[in-house]
């Protein structure tokens, strides 16, 4: 940029100010009222008014002594059908699930009464009958089944998303 024309900026800058193009409006005070928190949501009661869902009864069946629900779509992990008191927390090197679990040579094999399901095929490594130690947390996707009624009805259908 020559020198001439950074004086030109200058100059219409200096006019600008002088003549008041510069400054800013000042914006008109707005007074907002305060809004009620009873409408804020989708429900326009109190929130103590609406009655809270009963407390879930988890099962109390020992392993092996229970059916499994099985699952609610292709690919969603199965419920755990028996009490978990004994076997919580599951740590990577404390894992009771894997104990009973952990049998690969039983997957696609017609099981006895009462005997574990095996860990499907995904949760070994390639194709040994190594455990991937990447799953090691059992209940982050396989929750104990409970007596709770479903609070809202499910439409979802895997097969329909395209």
């Amino acid at each position: 940029m020559s020198k001439n024309m950074a004086w030109a900026g200058l100059l219409v800058g200096a006019i600008l100010g002088l003549s008041g193009c510069g400054q800013t409006a000042k914006a008109p005070t707005v007074k907002v009222a305060a809004i009620n928190d009873a409408t804020l949501g989708l429900e326009k009661t109190s929130v103590y008014d609406v009655p809270t869902p009963p407390v879930t009864q988890y099962s109390k069946a020992d392993p092996g002594t229970s059916a499994s629900l099985g699952v609610s779509y292709h690919t969603a992990p199965p419920q755990v059908p028996h009490n978990i008191d004994d076997f919580v927390p599951v740590t990577r090197d404390n894992n009771m699930c894997a104990a009973c679990h952990n049998t690969p040579d039983l997957i696609g094999a017609k099981l006895e009464k009462g005997q574990a399901n095996p860990a499907p095929r995904s949760h070994y490594v390639g194709k040994t009958n190594d455990l991937y130690m990447g799953r090691w947390n059992c209940i982050q996707c396989h929750r104990p089944q409970s007596d709770a009624a479903l609070l809202v009805e499910s439409v979802f259908r895997p097969d329909k998303l395209n």
